[in-house]
C-alpha cells in the first residue's frame, strides 16, 4: 500500500471537516465579494483616452460568485453522499479496526494488510458509485484478484475455439 492509497483512506476517515471547511467557505464567499467590490464607483468611469475604469461589469461579477456558490454546494453534496456510505463500511467494523485505521497501521505487513485493502476497495465502490449518480467522469478501479492465474488468454481463446 502506497501513500496515495493511505491519503485516500485518511481523507475518508475526516470527510467530515473537510465538509465543515466546505461550508464555512460557503458562507464566507458571499461576504468576501461584497466587501471586495466597491459600490462607490460608478462602471461607467472613464478616462482621458476613453478607456473604461475599473473592474469588470457587475453582472460578470454577480454570475461568476453565483456559479461559485452553486459548484461549492455540489461538492457538497457529493461529499456528503460520499460520506453516508462510507459511514455504513465504517460502522461495520470492529473498534479495534476502527481505532487501527485511525491510527494508520493496521498491519506491520503493508503486503497482508487486509482490512487497509478492504477499505480501499470499499472506498472504490463508493466513489464509482458516485461518479455513476452524480454523472461524473469516472476513474478506473480495478480490484485485484487472486486467483488471475488459473484463467489466461490462452485458455480463454481455446474456449471460444469450443463454442464455435
Amino acid at each position: 500500500m502506497n501513500r496515495l492509497d493511505k491519503s485516500l483512506i485518511t481523507e475518508f476517515l475526516m470527510i467530515d471537516r473537510k465538509i465543515g471547511r466546505m461550508r464555512d467557505t460557503l458562507t464566507k464567499i458571499e461576504r468576501v465579494f461584497y466587501n471586495s467590490h466597491s459600490f462607490m464607483s460608478s462602471p461607467m468611469n472613464i478616462d482621458e483616452t476613453g478607456a473604461r475604469l475599473g473592474g469588470r461589469p457587475w453582472p460578470t461579477l454577480v454570475e461568476n460568485l453565483v456559479s461559485a456558490e452553486q459548484n461549492m454546494r455540489r461538492n457538497i453534496e457529493i461529499m456528503e453522499y460520499q460520506r453516508r456510505y462510507f459511514q455504513q463500511y465504517y460502522s461495520g467494523l470492529t473498534t479495534q479496526e476502527q481505532g487501527e485505521l485511525w491510527a494508520g497501521q493496521a498491519s506491520p505487513d503493508a503486503e497482508e494488510n487486509r482490512l487497509e485493502l478492504d477499505t480501499l476497495a470499499e472506498i472504490g465502490q463508493i466513489l464509482e458509485a458516485c461518479a455513476w449518480h452524480y454523472g461524473l467522469e469516472q476513474d478506473i478501479y480495478v480490484e485485484p484478484i487472486e486467483d488471475s492465474g488459473r484463467v489466461g488468454v490462452s485458455n480463454m481463446l481455446n474456449l471460444l475455439e469450443l463454442m464455435a
